[in-house]
């Protein structure tokens, strides 16, 4: 094989690439089983026990917001896009104020739609029917596109589930472990409400280092107690959560990215057939309305979020593009 040859596969890989999705809704499976996760921490760290609720809530949101932005990267399924999600997208207008013009749209609005009663419970048994809801309207359907996956390495990654579990520690490193900024790296998405008191964060901390503790756990299976992961609930705070950021890369990442080739993630360790889009067909049909808009928001929304400005004989300098607007703004 030529080294063209090579680079034009390493293209196609990339552009079907389905691992981020995957790998998401793995890690997701894994965190909703609250059952499993209050017993290991009953069996860890009881003096915990009554402590973690809230962290774990914040943990699934930021969960949420993962696979918010791995579909909403995401080329392999060839879901449509038009210049009105695309512009939504780049001035970080929230998804409830976008309309259903679009199958991303209409994709991401309904992940947001069937994740908000999860995300706003305020009790586990809230948690386990809410949980359940979640998982059968959403995931399950998202998870039936590894029936239509294959590996792109399988020297490296033999199985679907190998490179899933790649994905999965390669995204829980990278977003999850990254707390630099005072909470975690994954946790911002520009269509998302993105405001987080210091309150709150410092009163979700304890559950959420030990939810994230909970899923190396279950990744790494017998070799947890071996890692650097076995430590992680040592940390106080954000900021020494995130010192273990480089260990965890030093153990888990670089040996995988070396024997990969990939550097940049794994979303390319699984790619989709072509004809897998057709089983999201019942996710593609709109469950959330569209809202009202007040009269400035639907203004913005027809104007594709373009700034108006006044042009008038005070103006100094002259812009077509937004003389055309402000005229269309009536002004």
């Amino acid at each position: 094989m030529t080294q063209k040859e090579k680079n034009n596969l390493i293209k196609k890989d990339l552009y079907s690439g389905v691992g981020d999705i995957l790998g998401c809704c793995y890690l997701l499976r894994l965190a909703l089983d609250h059952i499993g996760f209050r017993n290991w921490v009953a069996s860890n760290h009881p003096e915990a026990a009554t402590l973690v609720f809230n962290g774990y809530v914040f943990t699934l949101d930021t969960l949420v917001r993962l696979l918010h932005q791995a579909i909403d990267f995401d080329n392999s399924l060839q879901l449509s896009e038009d210049f009105v999600y695309t512009r939504a997208r780049h001035q970080g207008v929230s998804i409830v104020e976008v309309p259903n013009s679009s199958e991303k749209a209409i994709l991401l609005r309904n992940l947001f739609k069937e994740s908000r009663s999860l995300l706003t419970g305020k009790s586990w048994a809230q948690i386990e029917s809410q949980a359940k809801a979640f998982t059968d309207e959403f995931l399950v359907p998202l998870c039936l596109l590894e029936n239509y996956t294959k590996v792109s390495q399988p020297n490296t990654t033999p199985t679907v589930d190998m490179a899933i579990s790649f994905v999965a520690q390669w995204h829980i490193h990278l977003f999850l472990n990254d707390t630099r900024r005072g909470f975690p790296h994954g946790y911002l998405q520009p269509m998302l409400h993105n405001k987080i008191s210091q309150e709150r964060l410092k009163k979700v901390f304890d559950g959420y280092k030990l939810t994230i503790q909970y899923l190396w756990f279950r990744l790494l299976a017998d070799t947890f107690d071996g890692s650097v992961a076995r430590e992680l609930h040592k940390a106080t705070n954000w900021q020494e959560f995130d010192s273990f950021y480089r260990t965890v890369q030093g153990e888990f990442i670089d040996p995988k990215e070396e024997i990969t080739g990939l550097y940049g993630g794994f979303n390319s360790l699984l790619i989709l057939g072509a004809e897998a889009k057709a089983i999201l067909a019942p996710l593609l049909k709109p469950i959330l309305e569209e809202q009202q808009l007040n009269p400035q928001k639907e203004l913005e929304r027809k104007l594709f979020w373009y700034d108006i400005e006044l042009i008038d004989s005070s103006t100094a300098v002259f812009n077509g593009v937004l003389a055309f607007v402000t005229t269309l703004g009536g002004q």
